[in-house]
């Protein structure tokens, strides 16, 4: 089996950098539902937050990130929903 854990905190550091001081991560091309917008937004940052969380030996380099991600995250909900995503 390959450990690809280097790999991964290579791609989580990318998601530091691509992630705005307001919490949000928005630099895709596309996203896996074809989202766009606002939706886009959300989604990306959703998942680079897992991404961030999955990474268990590093999860404490990732806190901050995490929790403006999250906070982004809660800004963004409107009439108890994220959008369409």
């Amino acid at each position: 089996m390959v450990d690809r854990t280097e790999i991964a905190n290579t791609f989580a550091d990318k998601l530091v950098e691509m992630q705005k001081p307001t919490g949000e991560v928005d630099d895709s091309f596309f996203t896996i539902t074809m989202s766009y917008g606002k939706d886009k937004v959300i989604e990306t940052t959703s998942f680079a937050i897992l991404s961030w969380m999955d990474s268990h030996e590093t999860i404490n380099d990732y806190a901050e990130n995490i929790q403006l991600g999250v906070d982004f995250l809660i800004s963004s909900i409107e009439e108890n929903r994220f959008g369409s995503t």
